[in-house]
């Protein structure tokens, strides 16, 4: 969805009547906080491609900051991290 809108942001500023150099600088304000939101999820999201790929596995603490990283990001992860609440309570009594 912010992507989506990223790619609206790019497509306005595009069709704006302003010098090539004027273009590149003129932002939304809501451009910047987006982009750096959409940054945010990419980095998480390639943590944990590298903790679910890891040779050795994952340490519960690890997983533990992942899921709680999510949660610090200002966007609704719920359904990237749905399974792993759980597991993270499971883990918890275990």
């Amino acid at each position: 969805m912010l992507i989506k809108l990223l790619d609206e942001f790019e497509a306005i500023r595009a069709a704006m009547p302003l010098e090539p150099r004027a273009k590149k600088a003129w932002r939304v304000p809501e451009e910047t906080e987006a982009k750096r939101i959409v940054g945010l999820v990419e980095s998480w999201k390639n943590k944990v491609k590298r903790a679910l790929g890891a040779k050795k596995g994952t340490t519960v603490p690890k997983f533990k900051s992942l899921v709680a990283e999510a949660a610090d990001i200002p966007i609704n992860l719920t359904a990237q991290v749905r399974h792993g609440v759980p597991e993270t309570e499971r883990l918890n009594k275990w």
